[in-house]
């Protein structure tokens, strides 16, 4: 019997929970998410930490006069000289039929190359119909809001331009 208590006592003393003692603030956490080895990572990952490890795109300017050229030389070329006017902005869209309202800034007639231009919208369509409260007309003055049929979606807020 004296062998059994003595097994006993050993598992209770190694099966027993140990007190948990609390952490200091700077003492670093035990429990942090361990890195995967090359073999078991995703092949995106993978590429991601390959093209971090000491590639630069750009090399690092050490005066301001440097900045200033490097942003001459990755400077984007500059677009065709086709000008726009803005001519208003949409102020309600009716998306069943395909209907927006604008608030005229500018002048607008049927037959005008219009491009509307917002976050996530950009086209261009030319002007077929206009109408002001439901009556058809040809052309529309500085202030009014003008009910003009688009091609495609546009939302409140976006901007309508004259193409010159």
């Amino acid at each position: 019997m004296d062998i059994l208590d003595k097994i006993i006592a050993a598992a209770f003393k190694f099966f027993a929970k140990k007190e948990k003692r609390p952490r200091r603030n700077n003492a670093p956490k035990k429990h942090l998410k361990m890195k995967r080895p090359a073999s078991r990572r995703s092949p995106k990952t993978a590429k991601k930490r390959e093209s971090r490890k000491g590639s630069r795109s750009v090399p690092k300017p050490k005066s301001k006069k440097s900045v200033k050229k490097l942003l001459k030389k990755n400077a984007a070329p500059k677009k065709s000289a086709i000008q726009e006017e803005r001519i208003g902005a949409i102020t309600h869209y009716f998306s069943r039929i395909q209907v927006v309202v604008i608030k005229l800034t500018k002048e607008l007639k049927v037959g005008d190359k219009i491009r509307i231009k917002g976050n996530s919208t950009n086209f261009v369509q030319l002007v077929k119909s206009l109408q002001i409260e439901s009556v058809d007309v040809k052309a529309a003055k500085k202030g009014e809001l003008v009910g003009l049929k688009v091609e495609k979606n546009a939302k409140e807020g976006d901007l309508v331009f004259r193409l010159k």
